[in-house]
């Protein structure tokens, strides 16, 4: 396009020439006044958290031309979903280039010269075209665009008659028509780029104060005398009859100065922000692009970002969007709200964020309220694989009621497990030292690693020849060769334990008991069946083991476990807090003897568990939930020399074979603040099936050196189906001094 250049405006040549006139001040003026922020309706509206574009996909040539967009920060906005589509803004000036092409598709066929007898709508001066272009004009490639470059423009012509384009002012009683006519023609954004009266009529503060009553957003200049504070009609801004839903405009240079003629922020600071308002690129009148310079070029730029915000957010009020422009305004010059630069510097990146207390929202409306996003998600288990990691969409509303969409698998952290080396390491360091303290009527034992920390306590106390009371304390342990199978309750982890066991004729012993405050977690499943947490659940259980006299060993243990936020170690909160989760378990344990030097190992166990208690968050409803968990292993000793064993082991940690869950999901909210829900169904325990192989030998160097190699494999760690294989090999060895 061809360009049409006009010199930079002089400042301060033109102003008040009676006292019914403002004038355009020669680099001045501006404004924007809006709409009600939609009324009731269905359709669905939402922002994404994750913008649904990438922002340099709009930071274009055409974008940057304009020397405003990038400045400002409106590419994330893009990004996000927000152009200005189905706002009107009314630019209240000289009239409009009706046939330019970056303005032509958004002009409304109800623009019009509201000065009776001139009915033209055509520029009277080149002012209103160079503002309207700042708003407006279309992302088409060529030329620059405007901040809401979908938005539809109500030009209204209101100057003087014969005062274009020497002087360009405007008659009061003509500016409260076109004030009246804009809200009358359904305009949400009233852009002002006037300025310079040091008064306003009785007529035109009562038409902004009725566009105001009307839920219109008014955006006006600041004015270009270098004042201390805006001129009017800016000031209208700060007075109770704009209700918060107006906005005054000072310019600043490109290094975020206040500009030399900007009127500052003065009275009106708790109104008043500024916008890049310099040698702005835009469009000319009679085709192509201009430079100009004014409050009443940094004014449609803010207009623009209003529709922007806006067309996002279509449920918001006119205040709202006042009010999220001022807060989110980059601050310049003295901290906080100042009277130079009033609330800073216009920023549309940070006003597309959330801002304030985010939630996800739990009822049938926003006015419901909802779960604190900070404060929901839950720790899945390594049981339930990646069934959890859900790219499901749902919204979480800001404090302005906006609607942004998560991924419900961002709210959930998969616990995995240790890694294999680590584990295996660390279990070998806990089969330790035992410490026979005490013996006869009253047993005291004690297992400490090699540097001397104690691992566990045992008391027991012969009640009479066949009853035992005991007590024991102990850390987790994981795997066939890191439990003591013969403890009662082992499978349950460490933590604390009281059983009260009766021993039976011909090796048989039943013990019944309470196991608290479960220590770590379902570490490599292999008789670990059970997953914790410190302090928050309860294993009631029952041991039946017989000990045969060639050594062989079989236990059947029964119980029901209590855990305070989901069952098998997860932890739900907040919006997906799961209750308290109830588990009857049973685990069987067998040790035979397959000959003099070989030993047959083997464990399973098998849970169901369901939820109970109140959830008030996007849990519907949950089945009964089963897990199992496996361990075969064989030992033989002596296999090349005295001493020596080798171990081979597989095992299947903690899984949930079936896991059903019913999320009830907000997905959108309307207009009028309904909120739209999908149920969303999915198998928690879905994907894949760890299976762990372990194969170890190890033998004594002499009474004091000991030396351990260890291969270990894991298929689909974590039951994820699409991890690759694991692989270790490790060498411990021990010197006892």
């Amino acid at each position: 396009m061809p360009s049409n250049e006009r010199a930079p405006c002089r400042w301060g040549t033109i102003g008040i020439l009676q006292a019914g006139l403002v004038g355009l001040a020669a680099c001045g003026g501006g404004g924007a006044g809006g709409g009600a922020g939609g009324g009731g309706g269905g359709s669905a509206v939402g922002l994404g958290l994750a913008l649904q574009a990438d922002p340099a996909s709009f930071e274009s040539s055409e974008y940057r031309r304009s020397g405003a967009l990038e400045r400002v920060g409106a590419s994330s906005a893009y990004a996000a979903g927000g152009d200005g589509s189905g706002r009107t803004i009314a630019v209240i000036d000289t009239g409009v280039d009706v046939d330019h092409p970056d303005l032509q598709p958004a002009i409304l066929g109800a623009s019009r010269d509201i000065v009776g007898g001139r009915g033209a709508l055509r520029d009277g001066g080149g002012h209103g075209t160079r503002v309207a272009g700042l708003a407006v004009a279309r992302r088409d490639g060529s030329g620059i665009h405007g901040a809401a470059h979908q938005a539809r423009l109500l030009a209204i012509r209101a100057d003087a008659p014969n005062s274009c384009p020497a002087a360009c002012t405007f008659d009061q009683r003509d500016l409260a028509d076109a004030t009246d006519y804009a809200v009358a023609q359904g305009a949400d954004i009233l852009n002002y780029s006037l300025g310079s009266a040091n008064s306003l009529s009785a007529a035109y503060a009562a038409a902004m104060a009725d566009a105001t009553a009307a839920g219109r957003l008014l955006v006006l200049a600041a004015g270009n005398e270098g004042a201390a504070k805006p001129s009017y009609p800016g000031l209208f801004a700060a007075s109770s009859s704009a209700r918060g839903r107006a906005l005054v405009v000072g310019s600043v240079n490109a290094s975020d100065k206040i500009s030399a003629f900007s009127n500052r922020a003065g009275s009106a600071r708790a109104r008043y922000l500024v916008a890049p308002g310099e040698n702005l690129r835009t469009t000319a009148d009679g085709g192509g692009t201009a430079t100009a310079s004014g409050t009443s070029f940094a004014t449609p730029t803010v207009s623009g970002a209003a529709a922007v915000l806006w067309d996002a957010a279509p449920h918001l009020a006119a205040e709202q969007v006042a009010r999220l422009l001022l807060d989110t305004a980059r601050d310049l010059g003295a901290p906080g709200v100042d009277s130079v630069y009033g609330h800073g510097l216009l920023d549309l990146e940070a006003a597309i964020r959330p801002q304030g207390a985010v939630v996800v929202p739990t009822g049938a409306s926003v006015a419901d309220g909802g779960r604190a996003i900070g404060r929901s998600g839950l720790v899945a288990s390594a049981g339930f694989g990646r069934g959890l990691e859900s790219a499901e969409p749902l919204i979480v509303l800001d404090g302005y009621d906006r609607a942004y969409e998560v991924r419900l698998g961002d709210m959930v952290t998969p616990s995995k497990g240790p890694e294999p080396v680590g584990l295996w390491l660390q279990r070998r360091a806990r089969t330790t030292e035992r410490a026979v303290l005490a013996e006869g009527g009253l047993r005291v034992e004690a297992d400490s690693d090699p540097e001397g920390a104690l691992r566990s306590l045992r008391i027991e106390a012969d009640l009479s020849s066949a009853t035992r009371l005991s007590f024991a304390g102990a850390e987790a342990a994981g795997g066939p060769s890191g439990h003591d199978w013969r403890r009662p309750f082992a499978a349950t982890g460490g933590g604390r334990e009281l059983t009260l066991g009766y021993a039976f004729a011909d090796g048989w012993r039943f013990d019944a008991g309470v196991v608290d405050g479960i220590a770590g977690g379902n570490s490599d499943g292999a008789a670990g069946f059970m997953e914790g947490r410190a302090g928050d659940d309860t294993t009631i259980a029952g041991a039946l083991t017989r000990t045969s006299a060639d050594g062989g060993f079989v236990s059947l243990r029964l119980g029901e476990r209590r855990e305070a936020e989901g069952p098998f170690g997860s932890a739900g909160r907040g919006a997906l807090a799961l209750g308290e989760a109830r588990t009857d378990h049973a685990t069987l344990h067998v040790e035979r003897p397959l000959g003099p030097d070989t030993t047959l190992l083997a464990t399973a166990g098998l849970g169901w568990a369901r939820l109970e208690g109140a959830r008030d968050g996007l849990v519907a409803d949950a089945g009964d939930f089963l897990a199992t968990s496996f361990a075969l292993g064989l030992r033989h000793e002596g296999l090349f020399s005295t001493g020596d064993a080798l171990a081979l082991t597989v095992a299947q940690p903690l899984r949930a074979e079936n896991a059903k869950v019913d999320l009830d999901l907000p997905v959108a909210r309307t207009i009028d603040g309904r909120i739209l829900r999908r149920r969303h169904s999915f198998d928690a325990g879905s994907g894949g099936r760890e299976i762990d192989l372990e194969a170890t030998y190890g033998m004594a160097l002499d009474a004091h050196r000991e030396v351990e190699l260890g291969l270990l494999v894991r298929r689909h760690p974590d039951h994820d189906d699409r991890a690759p294989a694991e692989f270790a090999a490790a060498v411990r060895y021990l010197h006892r001094f």
